[in-house]
């Protein structure tokens, strides 16, 4: 319980990492997918840091945040469903 309180905490904006070729190509796209992984769920929020920021694999993740690796999958192909789907709105 207590390991699924701290990864359900917010997270700061300046933490999350958005990897790129060329960073200083385009900052607006960076900020932007910083305010769009924010705005995802906690448990899809938790699951992207973990898997991009952190570059754990899915069965790792599965070991912290105490759900099936399917479910981390699962998470985790919603989230990045939602991020395609709101980058192409804008």
């Amino acid at each position: 319980q207590l390991r699924h309180s701290r990864l359900l905490r917010p997270v700061p904006l300046e933490s999350i990492e958005v990897e790129s070729n060329d960073r200083a190509a385009d900052p607006l796209l960076d900020r932007k997918l910083r305010r769009m992984i924010a705005e995802l769920p906690d448990m899809q929020r938790v699951i992207v840091t973990l898997r991009y920021q952190e570059d754990l694999d899915p069965s790792e993740i599965c070991s912290i945040v105490d759900l099936p690796v399917n479910t981390v999958k699962s998470h985790l192909h919603r989230a990045l469903q939602t991020l395609r789907r709101k980058l192409g709105e804008h």
